[in-house]
């Protein structure tokens, strides 16, 4: 029976082979089709070790992205690389996942950047400057749809208001889940005087969406602030909206 052995480490010297030298542009078409919105410029190298350049989603552009492969994901029935964003405005590392059921996952995903690298952002916004983090324990998508989130999103946008404005936003923090096939992050924070901030982002995987903010007990100074960038009042709330459309 010591063939059956043998035939048995032949079978898995091959599989473990054909996964290592499949090129880095099999995880990018596997990503595009689970995230519409992905483009890049060039996939060189195998998934073992290879390099996307010129990732962008939707009009944001991400940067350079470097995989490397675990061999030993194989036996999981998940092909897994460790991914890390080498250059660009939004500065990323973790981990991505393709499932034998055709989907795609990211885990201890780690993002950093500026509010005003975010072109989905308006204008008026973006001006503001902050920092964000983003930190994800764990998103699975298929088809275009968030199925599971978790995570949290910190950003500090807000406080940018003070040496335009004279009013100091509060930081803002709050989980990731998934609704509906789109991601949501509820975001929330209290300001010095009170006034209470809330903000929901639908994402779509295809980079569209809808941003949603309320500030409950607004002071005439907080209000002359946020009308600035386009809150409006609505009853005893100030209200912001903005719809993500595709990109052209």
């Amino acid at each position: 029976m010591r063939w059956l052995g043998h035939i048995f480490l032949f079978l898995l010297v091959c599989l473990i082979s054909m996964a290592l030298l499949t090129p880095v542009s099999f995880i990018l078409n596997q990503a595009q089709s689970n995230l519409p919105a992905i483009s890049a410029g060039t996939a060189e190298g195998s998934i073992w070790d290879g390099e996307i350049s010129d990732l962008h989603y939707g009009k944001q552009p991400v940067g350079n992205v470097k995989l490397k492969t675990s061999w030993l994901s194989v036996f999981g029935g998940t092909l897994e690389s460790a991914v890390s964003v080498t250059d660009g405005s939004v500065l990323a590392s973790g981990k991505v996942g393709l499932g034998l059921d055709g989907s795609a996952s990211l885990k201890n995903v780690k993002v950093r950047g500026n509010t005003a690298d975010l072109l989905s952002l308006r204008q008026e916004i973006r001006q503001l400057g902050g920092d964000f983090t983003v930190q994800l324990a764990h998103l699975k998508v298929k088809s275009g749809k968030c199925l599971e989130a978790r995570g949290t999103v910190w950003t500090n946008i807000l406080t940018g208001f003070e040496s335009r404005y004279q009013w100091k936003g509060p930081e803002m923090s709050g989980p990731v889940s998934c609704e509906n096939g789109q991601v949501l992050i509820k975001l929330m924070g209290t300001g010095e005087e009170g006034e209470r901030i809330t903000a929901d982002l639908q994402i779509n995987l295809n980079a569209t969406g809808r941003f949603h903010a309320e500030i409950e007990n607004a002071d005439n100074k907080v209000a002359q602030a946020a009308t600035v960038i386009g809150f409006i009042t609505v009853g005893e709330k100030l209200v912001y909206e903005h719809v993500v459309k595709p990109a052209t």
